[in-house]
């Protein structure tokens, strides 16, 4: 017979993921919507810190650091909660929004990030660039990239250290 506190112990930890899950979509939403009007009515040249701009290719050029299972769990749960709820929301969250809003939800928590910038290369007929996001090599948003893509820079954003 299950004893009616190990019972409520299991419930209150069921109910504890569902809210941490929810906390998360509902923080996605909320960014999601504040980075789609700024984008809509701000122009780029004032958005951007220029000076964290890397106009070249290639890897990441963060200090690399050991990344917990916590902060793993964190990645892929923010990763989760912004292509969900740009999916759901009716405002157009395309790719550079969704990047900017889950880099942001890593910083928040201290997590590093690289945002990469890519356009379509010059033999294809219509103008395509795209914005993707990774962070302690998981694929965090905008995957998976277009081989037509050729990467033109990238945007390295370190977490904002908890002391």
């Amino acid at each position: 017979m299950v004893s009616h506190r190990v019972f409520a112990t299991g419930t209150a930890a069921r109910v504890r993921a569902v809210w941490r899950g929810r906390r998360f979509v509902v923080e996605a939403c909320i960014r999601l919507l504040l980075v789609r009007l700024t984008l809509l009515t701000m122009p780029l040249k004032k958005q951007a810190d220029l000076r964290s701009f890397s106009g070249s290719r290639g890897e990441s050029r963060l200090p690399s650091r050991e990344v917990t299972q916590v902060e793993l769990q964190q990645i892929r749960a923010v990763s989760w909660a912004v292509t969900k709820s740009a999916v759901r929301l009716p405002i157009g969250a395309r790719c550079l929004a969704q990047a900017l809003v889950a880099r942001a939800m890593l910083r928040r928590r201290g997590i590093d990030s690289t945002m990469h910038f890519g356009v379509a290369r010059p033999d294809t007929a219509t103008f395509e660039a795209h914005a993707w996001l990774e962070a302690a090599g998981v694929e965090v948003t905008g995957y998976p990239v277009s081989p037509q893509l050729h990467e033109i820079g990238c945007l390295q954003t370190e977490g904002a250290r908890r002391v």
